[in-house]
């Protein structure tokens, strides 16, 4: 009995707002019945409770559900299109995320420890930003890589140990590179729909009609689009001697969705990147690129779970390395694990290394330090504001004007701006040590002292 005892309390309720089939239901049922015929309802419906996890307000509502019409299967959610609402990192786009990051940056600079209710502050004291509350807020931060780790009585943000490795990582890369002479050539993808224009404008308010502007020789303001549009993808690379000859890539696109991203795809950013940017890039240079995943094809694919065995087996032995005999698939796997370092490369890096250019590739959710964010604000900015026609013939005319209005003093400016946050972010890293080596300074001091009473 204490075996069952344990093995009932082992068992964890669904999640809310997790449906029940209509086998559950019709389960459900069967056992309320089977307590009911021992005792009053409401007895029944906890013991049913206790021995189903589930709660007792959803087994009233399927023991009313089946007395009414019987119990059917849960109706299908409808995927609504477009943005989803709980979908952080689309809703609020990289600008944002980079302003937010920069505050929180800004604590461990002026080494204050960041606490949910202050970052709150400062960001929503920002009248550039969005107005959050707390709990989006909190999602957004998680979602961008910080976490929050508990010290005393006060939570403090921390960002994920792996991208701050990162970060570093890639700062004393691009610091070496810099001191070397190399000529360091950023690039990235954006996207603008031919609706793109201004969301705000003067207004003449004593207007009121259409009739009251054509007999006072008026109009009744800017015209405006139908909707976005269709989408064109842009892409491109620069640096400071402005943007790439001939690098320059703009396609309408096929589809609409939410992401923009799913525009792009490996062979396309593969032929523009072999055929248009590395012919026009200087020689010996570096190339900043995101992890975007077709930026990141593998050269080949590596062996996984989802693998036959016989597949593996081949590409074990194509490689050399030994198999024993009769082996199991996690052993195979095993053997693929001590090899994998070898053959789990991208295509662009290898490629580009032997055309004797190297690949530099940006931490994650750090868009600020690619100077060519600002380059597709600025190309933004003129077309929104000399968008007239929204058709995608003038939108192809605007973008070239965009690209044109760009100079070789914009991106070196763009670039320096984007060294001070690098500088900014160096320091910022050795202030988080400085934070967790208090951390657990305080966590071995409390443990020490905890110790010491007990001894006496």
């Amino acid at each position: 009995m204490e075996a069952e005892a344990e093995a009932g309390s082992a068992n964890v309720k669904r999640h809310k707002g997790e449906c029940f089939s209509r086998k559950e239901k019709h389960l459900i049922i069967n056992v309320l019945n089977y307590f009911s015929g021992t005792m009053n309802v409401t007895a029944a419906v906890k013991e049913a409770s206790k021995a189903l996890c589930c709660s007792e307000r959803s087994i009233y509502a399927i023991k009313k559900e089946d007395g009414n019409e019987g119990v059917s299967s849960p109706k299908k959610r409808k995927q609504r299109k477009g943005k989803q609402s709980n979908d952080r990192l689309h809703v609020y786009d990289e600008n944002v995320q980079s302003v937010i990051r920069r505050k929180v940056h800004n604590f461990f600079i002026t080494n204050i420890p960041p606490t949910m209710n202050s970052i709150l502050a400062s960001v929503n004291d920002d009248n550039d930003l969005p107005n959050f509350k707390r709990t989006t807020l909190f999602n957004l931060l998680k979602d961008m890589g910080f976490e929050f780790k508990k010290v005393g009585r006060k939570s403090i943000l921390i960002e994920r140990d792996d991208i701050i490795r990162w970060r570093h990582k890639y700062l004393r890369r691009i610091r070496k590179l810099r001191e070397e002479g190399k000529n360091i050539v950023y690039t990235d993808e954006s996207w603008v729909n031919i609706g793109h224009s201004v969301s705000r404008a003067w207004h003449d308010t004593t207007v009121e009609s259409n009739r009251q502007a054509f007999i006072k020789g008026l109009s009744t303001g800017l015209k405006s689009p139908t909707g976005l549009g269709p989408r064109f993808a842009l892409v491109h690379a620069g640096g400071d001697n402005g943007f790439i000859p001939g690098a320059e890539l703009t396609f309408l696109c096929k589809k609409n969705t939410a992401d923009a991203h799913n525009e792009m795809d490996a062979d396309t950013y593969e032929k523009w990147f072999f055929e248009q940017l590395l012919p026009n890039v200087p020689p010996n240079s570096v190339i900043v690129i995101d992890n975007a995943s077709y930026h990141s094809r593998k050269l080949e694919k590596i062996p996984t779970m989802s693998w036959r065995k016989e597949h593996i087996i081949d590409w074990l032995r194509e490689k050399n390395v030994p198999i024993e005999e009769n082996p199991l698939k996690r052993d195979l796997l095993a053997s693929v694990a001590h090899v994998r370092h070898h053959y789990d490369k991208n295509k662009l890096d290898v490629i580009a290394q032997e055309k004797g250019y190297e690949i530099l590739r940006l931490p994650p959710y750090h868009c600020e330090l690619n100077p060519i964010e600002m380059v597709w604000a600025q190309v933004k900015h003129h077309i929104k504001m000399n968008n007239k026609t929204f058709k995608i013939k003038g939108m192809e005319e605007l973008i070239k004007m965009g690209y044109s209005q760009v100079t070789v003093q914009n991106w070196q400016h763009y670039v320096n701006h984007v060294k001070t946050i690098e500088d900014g972010m160096w320091a910022a890293d050795y202030l988080q040590d400085d934070v967790e080596e208090f951390i657990i300074q305080v966590s071995q001091s409390s443990s020490d002292e905890f110790q010491f009473d007990s001894s006496d």
